[in-house]
C-alpha cells in the first residue's frame, strides 16, 4: 500500500473533504494522483498533510502497518466474495459478510464497510424477500461524493451494479466523468472503465433504455 492509499482512508473515514487537507500544498490533479498511489510527495508536504489530518508520525506508522494485514483480508473477502455470488452460494455469502462484519467492527475502514454493505445485499438478492434499496442509496451516497473516481470506487461500483435499476445507474453515471488525462497511463484504471462501462450498457438494455445504452 502506498502512503497516499492510506492518507485516503483517513481522510475519508474522519470525513474531511480533500480541499480541507491539500489546499495550498497539491493541486486538484497531483492529490488524486497522491491519493490513487500512482504518486508520492515529498516529505514537508506529507508532514503538512499528517498535521491537517491530526494523525502524528508515529500513529501514521502504526497505522501503515496494520492496513498492509488489512488489506490482505480485504482482498481476499472480496475475491471469495465475488466468487461466491457468481455460483450463487447463499452460504458462503452468510460466511463472509459476518467475518467482513467482524473485522469492521475491529478497524473502522470505509472500504470494509462498504464490502459489507455489497455482502448484505447479496444475502438479500438470493432471498428475494427485502429491498436492497438502503444498500444501493448508501453506495450511491460514497460514490457520489467523488467527483474523480480511483480504482476503489469503479471496483466498488462493479461490484455492486447488480443493484441498480436502469434510472438509479444513469442517475449516478449521468454527471460522472470518465476520461482524465492524468490517468491516461494507468493501464488497470482504463481495465476498470471499461469493465464497468460494459456492463452498464448491459442493464441499460436489459432495462430497455436504448437511449442511455
Amino acid at each position: 500500500m502506498k502512503t497516499g492509499e492510506l492518507i485516503r482512508s483517513i481522510r475519508t473515514s474522519k470525513g474531511i473533504k480533500a480541499k480541507t487537507i491539500y489546499d495550498g500544498l497539491l493541486s486538484r490533479s497531483m492529490y488524486y494522483k497522491y491519493e490513487s498511489g500512482l504518486v508520492e510527495t515529498t516529505a514537508d508536504t506529507f508532514l503538512h498533510i499528517l498535521d491537517r489530518l491530526n494523525v502524528d508520525s508515529t500513529e501514521f506508522i502504526a497505522l501503515f502497518e496494520k492496513q498492509n494485514n488489512e488489506r490482505t483480508h480485504y482482498e481476499e473477502y472480496r475475491e471469495n466474495l465475488m466468487t461466491a455470488f457468481k455460483q450463487k452460494n447463499l452460504n458462503e455469502v452468510r460466511l463472509l459478510e459476518k467475518k467482513i462484519e467482524r473485522d469492521y467492527q475491529s478497524n473502522q475502514l470505509v472500504r470494509f464497510y462498504n464490502l459489507k454493505l455489497v455482502a448484505l445485499a447479496m444475502k438479500k438478492h438470493f432471498g428475494h424477500h427485502e429491498s436492497i434499496l438502503p444498500e444501493r442509496r448508501e453506495v450511491v451516497h460514497y460514490l457520489s461524493r467523488s467527483k474523480y473516481w480511483s480504482h476503489y470506487e469503479y471496483e466498488l461500483l462493479a461490484d455492486s451494479i447488480f443493484m441498480f435499476d436502469g434510472s438509479s445507474l444513469d442517475k449516478l453515471l449521468s454527471d460522472h466523468e470518465w476520461f482524465n488525462n492524468d490517468d491516461a497511463q494507468d493501464i488497470r484504471m482504463e481495465n476498470l472503465k471499461v469493465k464497468v462501462l460494459c456492463e452498464a450498457i448491459l442493464l441499460f438494455i436489459k432495462t430497455r433504455r436504448e437511449t442511455q445504452a
